[in-house]
């Protein structure tokens, strides 16, 4: 028996419709059974015959019946269904942790871009430029001409690479560029070696596309070549201008020494240039890859460090030996970068605003940096050690104490004070130092660091030995 409610907001076509389907799935009509003939039910529902027709052919649709010419419709056979008491229970996400009130975290920028009236006329730009167009179509899938030549044009100026626009590839970020290369260079190939320690996601990206994993020592002049000799034809990962997350800068020696290694190897070199606009002691380092003759180095930017992390804007410049017409290589590929974004930054670089904001955000991270080891020469001057400053947004902090690293963490966290483990970015994690952490400070305003610098103090004096 169907319960049909015609007083109900619920059209009468969806409630049928919804009746035999339980039915069917409970089984009450079984598979091969015919179903009432349409005239018949509404005449017994007191409903119009369409109505009956239009849930038929709704309930036919997907699948739980199926009509023959001439003799109506029948139960379509239907695998058991679970048990309602052996179903999954529902999903609940796991309870965030409240993040402390004195948070070091890496990554965060304190200055909003989304605020920066020069920006949000560059996006105004942009939605008129769409706004004008009389169709709107899939962009190009290595991105649009405009951004990839005005980044040609920002690159040589400040970081000293040389590229076309044809070489340069615009992504939704950086794991989207590390998965491009993998395409492009894949496992049967190409090895993989990367700096141990060294940023996780980049480590995640590669050794789940099966690449063969190597994972080279760190020393002062940053990747250990030594341990790249002998090496079958592999893609080399560093960060040579701000080595994540250890700081060390690879001079300019080790730097010629890398390139022969990869150009005699067969190697190929993905320079990591993520937050290198950002140096406060010294002019920024030039990249590897404008002192690369022999055209071995993938070259990897990003937005996230200097406009937000949630800008989604990134980018891949390819060994002018493998620039490639991407559309041709890849017709039904199209771009992951939303039209919009992809011109007001290009909008905002044009205009000169983009480098005002890069200055002003320098600038602002200079006051920290300064202010932070001002406090920790000051007040620490045998219990701590920097390593890792003078640029970016990060430090790590190596600590005069015997206390390991879970007690370290434990401690400052029962302070409110957020400050973090370097295990992550280790190959095997029971190698980080234990009396080492990772600091962040670019989400700090600078008029809120002080307070937050006490807190880091007091909790300091518990810890180290001096």
């Amino acid at each position: 028996m169907l319960l049909i409610d015609k007083k109900s907001s619920k059209p009468l076509y969806n409630q049928l419709y919804e009746g035999l389907k339980q039915q069917i799935l409970s089984g009450e009509l079984t598979a091969g059974s015919a179903l009432t003939a349409t005239r018949k039910l509404a005449q017994e529902y007191e409903i119009s015959r369409n109505t009956v027709i239009t849930a038929y052919r709704q309930l036919e649709l997907e699948g739980y019946i199926y009509g023959t010419r001439g003799s109506g419709f029948y139960v379509e056979a239907l695998p058991p269904q679970s048990d309602e008491s052996q179903a999954a229970e529902p999903f609940t996400p796991p309870a965030k942790e409240r993040p402390p009130h004195y948070d070091f975290r890496y990554g965060g920028i304190d200055r909003n871009v989304y605020r920066n009236r020069a920006f949000r006329h560059s996006l105004n730009n942009a939605l008129a430029d769409l706004e004008n167009r009389n169709t709107l179509l899939y962009e190009p899938p290595e991105g649009l001409f405009v951004l990839r030549q005005c980044l040609c044009r920002y690159l040589k100026r400040f970081r000293g690479v040389r590229c076309r626009p044809e070489q340069v590839i615009i992504t939704s970020g950086h794991h989207q560029s590390l998965s491009l290369i993998t395409q492009l260079m894949p496992p049967e190939k190409y090895e993989f070696a990367m700096e141990n320690p060294g940023y996780r996601g980049t480590r995640d990206v590669f050794s789940h596309q099966n690449y063969a994993m190597h994972y080279v020592p760190v020393g002062p002049g940053g990747i250990d070549l030594p341990s790249l000799q002998g090496l079958p034809p592999s893609l080399i990962s560093i960060t040579p201008s701000h080595q994540f997350p250890l700081g060390q800068i690879m001079p300019v020696k080790h730097r010629l020494e890398l390139l022969q290694l990869a150009e005699k190897g067969g190697h190929y070199i993905i320079e990591d240039d993520y937050d290198s606009e950002l140096r406060y002691e010294e002019q920024p380092i030039p990249s590897l890859q404008s002192i690369d003759t022999y055209g071995r180095t993938f070259y990897l930017g990003t937005f996230s460090k200097t406009m937000a992390p949630d800008i989604r804007l990134a980018y891949v410049v390819l060994p002018p030996a493998l620039s490639f017409d991407f559309a041709a290589e890849y017709p039904f590929y199209s771009s992951p970068a939303p039209s919009l974004l992809q011109l007001a930054m290009t909008d905002f670089m044009e205009s000169g605003e983009y480098e005002k904001q890069v200055n002003a955000l320098r600038n602002d991270f200079r006051k920290k940096h300064a202010l932070i080891r001002s406090y920790l020469e000051e007040n620490f001057p045998q219990g701590v050690r920097i390593h890792g400053g003078g640029g970016g947004m990060h430090f790590v902090l190596e600590l005069r104490t015997d206390c390991t690293e879970t007690e370290i963490l434990r401690h400052f966290r029962q302070n409110e004070v957020g400050v973090y483990s370097l295990r992550p970015y280790w190959d095997d994690p029971d190698d980080s130092p234990q009396n080492q952490i990772l600091i962040g400070y670019g989400a700090i305003p600078l008029n809120r660091l002080p307070v937050n610098l006490d807190a880091l103090g007091d909790t300091l004096h518990d810890l180290i030995q001096i």
